[in-house]
């Protein structure tokens, strides 16, 4: 619930999804994962063997958020916070891209 309504009133997450959708499938999941691993106070990343086929790069790609050196840090300033996570999520969009492009 607290995404859809981040995600309803930030014009910037969804310009960003609109991006990352024309060149990759799934990417709202990918939004959607990496602001609750932003969000929840602990976020957990479920096995690639759970995960449908269609989604593992999403799996990798949050994954390689929550192992990134920086996450820890980010994550004790986002927890329970929807704007800031939100802003984290923006604030990765150049590694989201990135990833993407290399998944």
């Amino acid at each position: 619930v607290v995404w859809h309504d981040t995600y309803g009133q930030s014009a910037a997450l969804r310009e960003l999804a609109g991006e990352l959708g024309e060149r990759h499938a799934y990417t709202a999941d990918l939004l959607t994962d990496a602001f609750l691993a932003a969000y929840k106070a602990a976020p957990r990343l479920r096995g690639a063997a759970e995960m449908e086929h269609s989604r593992l790069v999403n799996h990798r790609v949050v994954a390689a958020l929550l192992d990134s050196p920086g996450f820890a840090e980010l994550h004790r300033e986002t927890v329970g916070d929807p704007y800031a996570a939100a802003m984290a999520v923006l604030a990765q969009a150049g590694a989201l891209r990135r990833m993407l492009d290399d998944a």
